[in-house]
């Protein structure tokens, strides 16, 4: 009776059915390419991607305030204080540094004290149903002392029914590309979980790269500006230290987060990669106890790490997943045996 759960028992209700999956799992009737399609991994998918939506909106507003607000006040009141484009511009010369001075500590207040903790809420949300879609999937026991409780029913039927109605389901089909049936569930999973640590290195670098350049295009064009404008020391000084404090704020703290996150990555890509290759000498048990650590790791990662735009996923999710794709089946053909 699934369609008339009550909301106090449906968790009570996930785990007889996660069983059910495991034992079938096991004897081989059911694998994770063709399960993944169905509704209730489908359902999960779209939710996961809402809330992760959600943080990424609240994100948004954190660098519109912290990068976009400041740096435009900043310029403004640089260019307020220049005897020379007043009086280009015909209008009076005003000082308004204390103001820029304000302005940023409110920012900085309001985003470390309001925005941060909603893009926090929605990320731990998000983590919670995509690791839950995750541990359905592989025939893994939810991690309780871990994660916590799973995120409601109704949340979930919520905000992944929102999401397919607007845009359909075909993105969250085939989510992870396992390319053969014939390997046991444990080296599927790794090829999955191989999958997603690859796809978040490779865009974390390049997010990186882009917080250095705006870094320094910011700072230099900011302190040319000022000087070109020949103002009083007091004035420079003041209005590039109150659009750095907020610029930096946000992009060190996210680059510093991004750094460590792709560190973590490559260690637990490295402990998949041993795993592959000794996974001859292997038994399934041994390889399921390496891929229970490295899903604890990766909730872990999916709560806490910054979140990446949707504007750059778009962008580069095409070409990865055609990389992934490939990827995936070299390590097919080296866990079932056909390479040296």
């Amino acid at each position: 009776m699934i369609g008339n759960w009550d909301v106090e028992n449906t968790h009570a209700t996930i785990e007889p059915l996660h069983n059910i999956y495991s034992n079938s799992y096991r004897s081989g009737a059911l694998t994770i390419k063709n399960r993944q399609n169905e509704d209730y991994f489908i359902l999960r998918l779209a939710a996961s991607s809402r809330l992760y939506s959600l943080s990424k909106k609240l994100n948004n507003a954190s660098i519109m305030l912290n990068v976009v607000l400041m740096t435009i006040v900043t310029f403004i009141s640089l260019a307020l204080n220049s005897e020379y484009l007043t009086k280009l511009a015909n209008i009076e010369k005003i000082d308004i540094s204390n103001w820029v001075a304000v302005i940023s500590i409110l920012v900085l207040t309001l985003n470390n004290s309001l925005i941060g903790d909603k893009i926090e809420l929605f990320k731990e949300k998000a983590a919670k149903v995509q690791d839950e879609v995750d541990r359905q999937l592989f025939g893994l026991t939810w991690n309780e002392p871990l994660a916590g409780r799973r995120v409601r029913a109704e949340d979930i039927t919520k905000h992944g029914e929102w999401l397919i109605r607007k845009g359909g389901n075909t993105r969250f089909r085939d989510w992870y590309p396992v390319p053969s049936d014939n390997l046991s569930i444990p080296k599927q999973v790794l090829i999955c979980q191989n999958s997603c640590l690859s796809w978040d290195v490779s865009l974390r670098n390049r997010v990186n790269i882009i917080i250095l350049a705006l870094g320094i295009l910011i700072t230099f064009t900011a302190v040319g500006f000022a000087l070109a404008l020949d103002l009083t020391t007091t004035t420079v000084i003041t209005n590039i230290v109150a659009l750095l404090g907020p610029v930096y704020d946000y992009g060190f703290n996210t680059y510093k987060a991004n750094k460590a996150s792709i560190e973590n990555n490559e260690r637990l890509l490295e402990c998949v990669t041993t795993t592959i290759n000794q996974a001859r000498n292997s038994t399934d048990t041994q390889i399921n106890n390496i891929v229970i650590q490295i899903q604890d790791q990766l909730f872990i990662k999916r709560k806490s790490d910054w979140s990446i735009p949707d504007s750059l996923y778009k962008v580069l999710r095409n070409s990865h997943e055609n990389i992934m794709g490939k990827s995936s089946t070299e390590l097919a053909n080296i866990l079932n045996g056909k390479t040296p």
